[in-house]
């Protein structure tokens, strides 16, 4: 009966080593598949999120726990843990493909962004010592440096990216001729048509 009323003793779980070599072996070979073809910096990022996205569709229940632990969206709105990797997904699509680049400027620039402040307010400002859920749910790579620079350059490349697409836009413009100017009647125009066969 000694037994039944001792203190509980503190159940200690063992510490978890913490281990760059995923991360280090995924931005390695995304760095010598962008130099093998010569991608430049949006192929070295695209080749990259998209290693990563496929790292967490892996075992995408994991990874959206481990998410759900620092990353303020996942927090607020469950469902963005698992939509996550197939967003990162389509903006390495787009850095690779050109394809939309506008969207996929915007979907990076807001993703990065997010993903930094999480990253900063959890182990700078809430001082966790977390495992970073960016190489998947399994990971041993600590949530700090790395991941805030990967959102940083998510978010860098983003701005580029809509910087490249408002000037396109704004070449192809000026190369048919128009300008704001020209364009806003051709607008008004449309408006006052649909109005009137309304």
């Amino acid at each position: 009966m000694g037994n039944c009323c001792s203190k509980a003793q503190p159940v200690s779980s063992p510490k978890v080593q913490a281990s760059y070599t995923p991360v280090i072996a995924l931005f390695s070979s995304a760095g010598l598949m962008t130099l093998a073809m010569s991608l430049g910096m949006t192929g070295f990022m695209g080749i990259s999120l998209g290693m990563l996205a496929s790292l967490k569709l892996m075992d995408l229940e994991e990874f959206a726990k481990g998410f759900a632990k620092y990353d303020l969206v996942t927090r607020r709105f469950k469902s963005y843990g698992k939509v996550y990797p197939f967003l990162e997904l389509a903006i390495a699509l787009g850095f690779l493909s050109g394809i939309a680049p506008l969207a996929t400027g915007l979907g990076s620039l807001g993703v990065g962004l997010s993903g930094g402040i999480s990253v900063v307010k959890a182990v700078y400002l809430d001082k966790k010592e977390l495992t970073c859920a960016c190489i998947g749910g399994n990971s041993k790579a600590p949530l700090g440096v790395v991941s805030f620079t990967e959102n940083a350059m998510m978010a860098v490349m983003g701005a580029i990216f809509i910087g490249m697409a408002v000037v396109s836009q704004s070449s192809s413009l000026a190369a048919a001729g128009l300008d704001g100017r020209a364009i806003a009647p051709l607008f008004a125009g449309q408006l006052s048509t649909r109005s009137l066969s309304q």
